[in-house]
């Protein structure tokens, strides 16, 4: 029956995550190389303009801020929501199925159209959650974030103005940082996070 196969298909789209991400970091974390091996060499000839360098961990970062703890809350009863209005889309129509389970037998062309008719509906509504779930998901956690995201961005670059730093690096882009580098608690001081 497809249904069975439907509702795989619908949790595998709902916990999908795209490799689109880990390539798009691997690009990065080269270009970021890239600007560095090219930045380097003429920072020498302007030795009185020091390089300073810094990282972030904005996983940390992330974890130590009460909006982030919110949004994930936020982001999972969404979540929630859509697998459980699949389920009840999918419990309609199996309990529908169970209801008509006589089209074909001894009913009149009239009935079985319309229990075609209804057939067709549920298939929709179920397809359509599933072919937009990924979207919705990713459409929501990037609504959730975003205000966040913008605060950090902001808090780096406040931070990277008043400390005169030349790079301000994500550590989930570099391979190796020393942890005297991680400015990761400036950020959530200025975030107000963290002592003062």
């Amino acid at each position: 029956m497809w249904l069975g196969k439907e509702k795989d298909a619908v949790l595998q789209r709902l916990f999908f995550v795209s490799s689109y991400q880990s390539n798009l970091k691997r690009m990065n974390h080269y270009l970021i190389i890239l600007i560095l091996f090219t930045y380097l060499p003429f920072s020498k000839i302007h030795a009185q303009h020091p390089i300073k360098i810094g990282y972030v961990d904005k996983e940390y970062v992330l974890k130590s801020l009460p909006a982030y703890q919110l949004a994930q809350k936020n982001f999972k009863k969404y979540v929630k929501r859509l697998q459980d209005s699949l389920q009840q889309k999918q419990k309609a129509l199996h309990q529908y199925l169970s209801n008509t389970g006589c089209v074909g037998r001894r009913t009149s062309d009239k009935y079985n159209r319309q229990v075609e008719k209804q057939l067709n509906s549920f298939y929709k509504d179920i397809t359509h959650l599933q072919k937009n779930a990924q979207k919705l998901i990713t459409d929501k956690e990037r609504a959730l974030l975003a205000p966040i995201n913008q605060n950090i961005e902001k808090a780096i670059h406040k931070i990277s103005q008043a400390h005169q730093f030349t790079f301000i690096l994500k550590k989930e882009k570099i391979r190796f940082a020393k942890p005297e580098h991680n400015i990761s608690y400036l950020v959530l001081k200025e975030l107000g996070i963290g002592k003062r």
